[in-house]
């Protein structure tokens, strides 16, 4: 969540008077979270012997378009666009980390403004930056944007 949201979120949550309504502020907070979402996601994925359609759907769709900083105001657009203006949110409130861990569960090439902050970086930072996300390389969807930008990592 954006930091000018969350700072309204907590605002909201710690001036509720009554704990129990707290508490159900939060929890509903957390469920809509994407990060939430696909925690609990992979828990059930690495524990189940069978898998259940419903459980690759959050249960509100607003809470990946949340989580990818997706606008649900203009879906006409061309989607190169939508996605370079979500990577743009994102930079603005999450770790170029973050961002590249969020961007590379989607199976398209990096948006612009990713590849720019990443180009951005030191050969050296480039290095340890490719380092550590090859690190947590658990997908061949999560390669996929990597290898079409072969300057990030000709370069790095």
């Amino acid at each position: 969540m954006p930091h000018a949201e969350f700072e309204r979120f907590v605002a909201d949550v710690a001036s509720t008077g009554d704990a129990v309504r707290r508490m159900d502020k939060a929890e509903d907070a957390r469920e809509r979270a994407g990060l939430y979402f696909y925690q609990k996601m992979h828990e059930k994925l690495s524990k189940a012997t069978g898998l259940v359609r419903d459980d690759l759907l959050p249960p509100d769709p607003d809470t990946l378009l949340q989580h990818f900083r997706f606008s649900k105001d203009n879906w006409n657009g061309p989607v190169s666009e939508q996605l370079s203006i979500a990577a743009e949110r994102l930079l603005r409130t999450e770790s170029l980390d973050g961002v590249l861990n969020r961007l590379s569960m989607l199976p398209i090439p990096l948006p612009a403004p990713v590849v720019n902050r990443v180009l951005m970086l030191s050969a050296r930072d480039r290095r340890k930056l490719l380092r550590r996300l090859l690190r947590k390389v658990s997908s061949p969807v999560f390669t996929l944007p990597y290898c079409v930008h072969r300057e990030l990592l000709d370069s790095a």
